[in-house]
């Protein structure tokens, strides 16, 4: 299935604490097609041990969380370059986007856990929030910081419409949908 968001080449680390920065989004993933968005894959772990995490999906425009996964046991990681994994859960119930929505793609973690995550540090931006209510919230307000992290989202493009025709010749592509 087709993935967008970023995988970049890591060259740093971060960390966060007990009660900071619980709330971590790759800057700005824009949904490349109609569709439904299954599963959601970001790269780290608890800061030497395990910790309580959800991934998210939060609108670009407003910062409103728009879907999370079930709580799940993120592994330990460590504080070196690439010490982390991939973290991959599915959503509870597909989130259907249409084409070109831009959205934030990231994790919340315990707020009384740490975690620890590997960034390219050369460009782009994550965004970081403390959220300690105690389940992710909006990201209205988080603060930028350099380093794009792994954040992706896995989807399935919308079929068209019931009763469209698609003819493909060497130069062009023509769709004609029902009236």
């Amino acid at each position: 299935m087709p993935t967008f968001g970023s995988t970049p080449t890591f060259n740093w680390y971060e960390w966060n604490g007990v009660n900071t920065e619980n709330e971590i989004a790759h800057d700005l993933a824009t949904m490349p097609a109609e569709g439904d968005i299954t599963s959601i894959s970001c790269y780290f772990g608890g800061d030497g041990a395990t910790v309580q995490a959800k991934l998210c999906i939060w609108d670009a425009a407003t910062g409103l969380l728009l879907a999370a996964t079930p709580a799940f046991t993120a592994s330990a990681g460590s504080r070196a370059v690439g010490g982390q994994a991939w973290q991959t859960q599915d959503l509870s119930s597909p989130l259907h986007l249409p084409a070109g929505k831009q959205i934030y793609i990231g994790w919340w973690r315990a707020p009384s856990g740490s975690a620890v995550f590997s960034t390219n540090n050369t460009s782009g931006n994550n965004k970081h929030k403390t959220d300690t209510s105690g389940s992710p919230g909006s990201l209205s307000g988080a603060l930028n910081d350099t380093g794009v992290i792994g954040a992706y989202a896995t989807y399935t493009a919308a079929p068209p419409p019931s009763g469209s025709r698609v003819w493909v010749t060497a130069t062009a592509i023509k769709i004609s949908y029902p009236a």
